[in-house]
């Protein structure tokens, strides 16, 4: 069986992926979007590593490329614990992103290849450890604090959904894990996060479950959806953290942002 805490943090992943659905983000869910760097395996998605194949959850695109830059895509993870993510939750965001950026050779006979810009973002709804923090710094990896009262709606609602999702998997034999994957493509289909041709079909046998998780995933993408003005703003001062922002009037806000002298830049949901 999954805990509580590990359903609430895939739901939240995948609220997160919805919440920067305007952000020019863009998931990838399947090796048919790149072949190269991507593998499928199973109901599974890995990255290609210099040293190993590295799973994920939740990886997305940016469509605008920099300047002077490489395409940027996101390892996304989220964390829904009570107590602050140590250090080990960063050394391993850490440790996955370096192999993965690191992999790139030239090879007799290839003609150019794409190359990427892995970054890797971590949310925490608990915060995190100073030690975290000075090693998140260190080494680039992006730490987002969810526990500020902007985001209670949201995680009010991840931890109703948490816990239907806890009672349904009761009506799965003891010897079935939970269907993460069902779960995951259930969502993204319902918030149209990914492209629907992508989306593997994933069978449930237990028919019990399935009539009970559904109706509680098809009831958290319905709140999502009745909230469809909602997005994630990112205040990025000049200090050594990221601000997760929220607000009532997102044009007047970013209006003000735009001309406010010396404040900080923000990164908006809506374009």
């Amino acid at each position: 069986m999954v805990k509580d805490s590990v359903l609430r943090g895939y739901l939240l992943e995948e609220s997160l992926a919805w919440l920067l659905r305007f952000s020019g983000y863009r998931l990838l869910v399947h090796q048919d979007q790149d072949p190269v760097e991507l593998v499928t395996q199973g109901d599974t998605l890995r990255v290609r590593g210099r040293g190993a194949l590295h799973q994920v959850d939740v990886l997305s695109e940016f469509a605008l490329t920099p300047a002077f830059s490489m395409p940027v895509r996101l390892f996304l993870e989220a964390k829904y614990y009570q107590d602050r993510c140590g250090l080990e939750i960063v050394r391993n965001a850490h440790g996955v992103v370096h192999d993965v950026n690191e992999n790139f050779m030239t090879g007799l006979g290839t003609g150019p290849r794409q190359r990427y810009k892995y970054s890797y973002a971590l949310f925490s709804t608990s915060g995190f450890t100073a030690d975290a923090q000075r090693y998140a710094l260190a080494h680039q990896i992006s730490l987002v604090d969810l526990s500020g009262a902007s985001f209670a709606w949201l995680l009010g609602y991840i931890g109703a959904t948490a816990s239907s999702l806890d009672r349904a998997q009761k009506h799965l034999p003891s010897s079935t894990p939970f269907p993460v994957t069902w779960m995951r493509t259930e969502l993204r289909r319902a918030l149209e996060t990914s492209p629907l041709r992508l989306l593997s079909p994933v069978s449930v046998a237990e028919e019990r479950f399935k009539q009970a998780a559904g109706s509680a995933v098809a009831e958290f993408a319905a709140v999502l959806r009745r909230r469809s003005d909602a997005e994630l703003l990112l205040g990025f001062p000049s200090a050594p953290f990221i601000l997760p922002l929220a607000a009532d009037d997102h044009r007047r806000f970013l209006e003000y942002a735009e001309h406010a002298e010396g404040g900080a830049s923000v990164g908006a949901g809506r374009p």
